[in-house]
């Protein structure tokens, strides 16, 4: 064989590595994606085999255009036999393992989260204190330094495999057409038959088959309604969805120029909000003063976050509209018409947070026209050690502040956030685990003392709460001072099946406690269906606001008379309705081969004809229309 290619020598390793590679790579996403093999039908396991044997294929071939593009390389700069080989093998084995260990990652994602690996994850890993924000920051490192160790090692065993295959002629070298073809056609028939089954399944509304087939990683959808329905004749089970698409139309927010007069009393504004606060929490036991404040002021006993993440909970309370706004407010870096009001009014701004103002990306959206100097973000001393550094410098900016100006700050509280922190001598629920590890820890044979950890992280942020309460009426501003006390989103401890939040819309996720004081206005309590964006209609009015709330939020007044119908809550991916006849949820990128999850409202499931109900209740429309109420037309 003459030198120009001896390089090809290597052709029977390589293929017997990737037929090797495809194997192994097949059998674990069969074991990896589907929920549970045993509870599985026998349809949904044989379908969920043919989806790995066809996808497997697919997700190697990126590596082998890589080794390929390595041997073309090699071959331009007439690299010597060796060194060929060296390049040709580290490409195939380092390619494999990031390929495997998506593989991995993206399972453990599913199955603790319920999506895979997305924009929304990619944002996390791109973006400054995003891993941190999922308590990701000490344990996913290291486990990702063992997989990958672990990977590495397997695939160098399949490379000396591969190339002992070839040594003794157990493979041929030369595979014959006849072969070739047989295997070109095996695979082609898996595809084909992927591709019919699912698309009679939607067809027919087999959800588990649907459902399978969307535990993979980018599965591509195929559906033939219209062939199936005009050409075939064949009756269609399933009722037509509500889709969403993409608005590629410019923001218009807010809808008119915003129109002022002068309050008859500029109030001081307190907007305390903790992270992973959910409903349920304030109790004489684990929240003593915030309870008794509660008590004392105005509470909302079914109140809604915007969303089951921090970014949609915070942004829906500041702008009062849907979640997936938030993409065209980032990309313009619009701020909310509430702080554009105050600081044209004179309003001294100060605000903390004890995560960062960098994830989510509030410093260019809420926060966008706020000083940086007047933006405190922790130095990451630890979550109830940040809560308490925060409140100290709060409280001695509102005592160092000038008084003849009204001022606002914001506080955003990270201790009952995942590992859910809090000081040795704060225990209210002894019966605790001692620490959170999200890469060992078995969540459904620890959810108790998980959730007795989470309670005294949140016994810790009533004290801080307390700190504030005594220091407003030491220095005597209740009387001045409008208080706001909320949640950016709920956390669930397996009630639904998940631990956490930025999941589902699951109800432990989602609904928040929500208090208020307000000058003036005396303790009650609503029972009645509120939310987040219910918050910036009711500050306009004290802003001294003209215009109607709808031009600037898709809520109304927190303390109106006016009965909400329904909510709104949002996800990355998804935008959920919430009725008093159940939810609806909607994929924003997907829509039309997912369906829409509907459920009751307490998360159960639902019959048929509940469904078609549900579904098509007018509300779902009218929420629909308000992803579009602040686009230009």
């Amino acid at each position: 064989m003459s030198q120009e290619n001896k390089g090809f020598n290597l052709f029977p390793v390589i293929r017997n590595f990737y037929f090797l590679s495809y194997l192994v790579l097949a059998l674990t996403s069969f074991i990896l994606f589907p929920t549970s093999i045993k509870e599985s039908s026998l349809d949904t396991i044989i379908f969920s085999f043919v989806i790995s044997l066809c996808y497997s294929l697919v997700f190697l071939l990126p590596s082998f255009v890589c080794v390929i593009l390595v041997g073309w390389l090699t071959y331009v700069v007439k690299a010597s036999d060796k060194l060929r080989k060296v390049l040709t093998c580290a490409t195939m084995i380092l390619t494999v393992t990031g390929i495997s260990l998506f593989f991995f990652f993206d399972s453990e994602i599913y199955k603790g989260f319920g999506f895979h690996i997305n924009s929304f994850i990619l944002n996390i890993i791109t973006t400054p204190g995003g891993l941190e924000s999922m308590g990701g920051g000490y344990g996913m490192p290291m486990l990702a330094a063992m997989w990958s160790t672990g990977f590495i090692v397997l695939l160098m065993g399949a490379l000396y495999l591969a190339n002992f295959l070839n040594e003794t002629k157990r493979i041929p070298e030369k595979l014959s057409k006849k072969t070739i073809v047989i295997l070109v056609a095996v695979y082609l028939a898996f595809q084909l038959g992927d591709r019919l089954t699912y698309g009679v399944s939607h067809f027919y509304a087999k959800s588990h088959i649907v459902s399978a087939a969307h535990r993979y990683p980018a599965y591509l959808p195929t559906t033939f309604r219209s062939f199936l329905k005009k050409r075939l004749g064949l009756a269609e089970v399933r009722k037509t969805s509500i889709s969403v698409k993409e608005q590629k139309s410019a923001l218009q927010y807010p809808l008119k120029p915003i129109s002022l007069k002068e309050p008859k009393k500029k109030f001081n504004i307190v907007w305390l909000v903790a992270e992973s606060w959910r409903y349920g929490t304030v109790t004489p036991e684990i929240m003593p003063a915030t309870y008794a404040f509660q008590n004392e002021h105005i509470s909302f006993e079914q109140h809604y976050s915007g969303g089951n993440g921090t970014r949609m909970g915070v942004f829906s309370m500041f702008y009062g509209l849907y979640g997936p706004y938030w993409f065209k407010i980032l990309n313009e870096r619009k701020s909310p018409v509430l702080l554009d009001v105050m600081q044209q009014q004179g309003y001294q701004l100060e605000m903390f947070t004890s995560a960062k103002f960098s994830y989510p990306e509030f410093d260019k959206t809420i926060f966008s026209k706020i000083p940086a100097d007047k933006l405190h973000a922790s130095a990451g001393n630890g979550g109830f050690k940040n809560d308490r550094n925060n409140i100290t410098n709060l409280l001695k900016f509102v005592k160092e502040r000038d008084v003849s100006k009204p001022f606002m700050t914001f506080m955003f509280f990270e201790s009952p956030h995942a590992p859910y922190t809090f000081p040795a001598d704060l225990v209210v629920k002894k019966d605790y685990l001692p620490h959170t590890n999200y890469a060992t820890i078995d969540v459904k044979k620890n959810i108790e003392l998980i959730y007795n950890r989470y309670l005294n992280s949140v016994h810790h942020l009533d004290t801080q709460h307390k700190r504030i309460f005594d220091f407003l009426v030491q220095e005597k501003l209740m009387d001045d001072t409008i208080v706001i006390i909320t949640g950016d989103h709920g956390e669930e401890f397996m009630e639904a099946g998940r631990w956490g939040h930025n999941s589902e819309f699951h109800q432990d996720q989602i609904r928040v406690p929500m208090i208020l004081h307000i000058p003036g206005k005396k303790s009650q309590q609503y029972k009645e269906m509120s939310s987040h964006l219910d918050i910036p209609a009711l500050l306009g009015l004290y802003l001294g606001i003209e215009n109607p709330s709808a031009d600037y939020s898709l809520g109304h007044n927190l303390l109106a008379d006016e009965k909400r119908d329904f909510t709104v809550v949002s996800s990355w991916n998804n935008i959920g309705f919430i009725g008093e006849k159940g939810k609806v949820e909607i994929s924003l990128s997907n829509a039309f081969a997912l369906g829409n999850r509907v459920t009751s409202v307490d998360d159960k499931a639902v019959s048929e004809q509940q469904r078609e109900e549900i579904e098509k209740d007018p509300l779902v429309f009218k929420m629909i229309k308000g992803l579009s109420e602040f686009l230009k037309k």
